[in-house]
Parts: structure tokens; C-alpha cells; sequence
């Protein structure tokens, strides 16, 4: 089979959500927090190491998160982040 490749990007913060669409309605989000995630993912390093991890994501959301999910999730699934400001470029917000 064909290898499966995964690209996350986490931001924290406000959204708006609804139903779009009148044939065919779906559900979507809409913000700048979704618009950041979504630009991390696609900055994001590919995983292709066998169980591992690879996180980018906003200080805000590393602040939200528990130090020990980080600590459990770095030693069990070799978690990476990447954080804004760690020299990342995503636009409109700079490194």
C-alpha cells in the first residue's frame, strides 16, 4: 500500500462556524485562527518516520495544553512543535 503522510498545524482562538450552501449544505469554520492552522499544516514537514508526530502550532496553543500531554506526547509519539516565532514563516504573521 501506499504510504499515508500527515501535516497538523493547531491555533487557538475565536471562529465563526455555520451551515454553507443551499444544494449541497456542509458545515465550516471561518477565522483567522483557521486560516493560521490551516497555513501551518501546509509548512509542515511531512511525517515518514514509522509512529512519529510532527506538530506545528501557535504559542497560544502550546500555552492551553498541559505540560505533561507535551512531556507524555514527546516521549510516546516523538512529538515535534514548531511554534510562530520559532522561524517559521506563515503569512501575514512573519516568523
Amino acid at each position: 500500500g501506499k504510504q499515508t503522510v500527515l501535516r497538523v498545524g493547531l491555533s487557538t482562538g475565536s471562529v465563526c462556524a455555520g451551515v454553507v450552501g443551499t444544494e449541497c449544505p456542509r458545515f465550516s469554520i471561518f477565522g483567522d485562527t483557521v486560516n493560521t492552522a490551516s497555513r501551518m499544516a501546509s509548512k509542515a514537514q511531512p511525517v515518514l518516520e514509522k509512529d512519529a508526530i510532527y506538530l506545528h502550532m501557535t504559542e497560544a496553543t502550546a500555552k492551553e495544553l498541559p505540560e505533561e500531554t507535551l512531556e507524555r506526547l514527546k516521549t510516546r509519539k516523538k512529538l515535534v512543535m514548531g511554534a510562530v516565532g520559532s522561524g517559521m514563516d506563515i503569512k501575514g504573521k512573519g516568523h
